[in-house]
């Protein structure tokens, strides 16, 4: 027998000792690997993510400064501010509206701030609206012209005469009376217009104000 207890020779169980060694150290080395491998995993991926948010952000700023130059563009097309004054309307061919190559742009910027994206839906309704309103102001007008030009025309005829066509030629009191409905025609699509137009450059304003904060995020 080789000592109480033992069934091995002492040899023997020396080996088994330097073999339980060497099997701890072997799992030791494994663990740090493991713990080293993942430390570097979740530093890559955190470089990754890092990386991925700036890149957004730099997307971002560009998709920004895009909608920022349709905001400067449609106020340029659009005319001088309203500033509380009296302001000349554009013709109905000179109001904007959304560039068709921006309608692609607008709901990028959604993930910065989704009010953007509601605002441009509701200047390119505004700016529409607008066109249409200054179109019939100036069917307004040319009407309103027309039935002078035709009352002072005949008003003409009778000029060097002792008729007196305000009172007794029907067609002159028919066109003068024609002439006070087209001027309040005119003052009412006027009064809209300018309405339109204001709203219009109210929008701009907000937009402007949301993404001047975007530029050089």
């Amino acid at each position: 027998m080789w000592g109480t207890g033992s069934l091995l020779p002492p040899w023997l169980q020396a080996i088994a000792a330097a073999g339980s060694l060497a099997v701890m150290w072997w799992l030791a080395r494994l663990t740090a690997r493991y713990v080293r491998s993942t430390d570097q995993i979740a530093t890559s991926s955190k470089q990754q993510v890092e990386q991925a948010l700036a890149f957004a952000r730099r997307d971002q700023v560009a998709v920004a400064r895009t909608l920022m130059e349709e905001v400067k563009r449609i106020r340029r097309g659009l005319g001088p501010h309203p500033n509380g004054g009296v302001t000349p309307l554009p013709n109905a061919d000179a109001v904007p509206l959304v560039h068709h190559w921006v309608h692609p742009v607008i709901p990028q910027i959604a993930q910065t701030d989704a009010k953007i994206v509601g605002e441009f839906m509701t200047l390119d309704l505004q700016l529409y609206n607008c066109k249409v309103a200054c179109e019939e102001l100036q069917k307004a007008r040319a009407k309103k012209d027309d039935v002078l030009e035709r009352r002072d025309g005949l008003g003409e005829v009778y000029k060097n005469t002792t008729v007196k066509p305000d009172k007794e030629i029907t067609e002159y009191m028919q066109l003068s009376q024609g002439a006070i409905v087209a001027e309040q025609n005119v003052s009412t699509a006027l009064g809209l217009a300018d309405i339109a137009y204001r709203t219009c450059h109210g929008t701009l304003d907000r937009l402007a104000k949301l993404l001047t904060p975007l530029l050089d995020a």
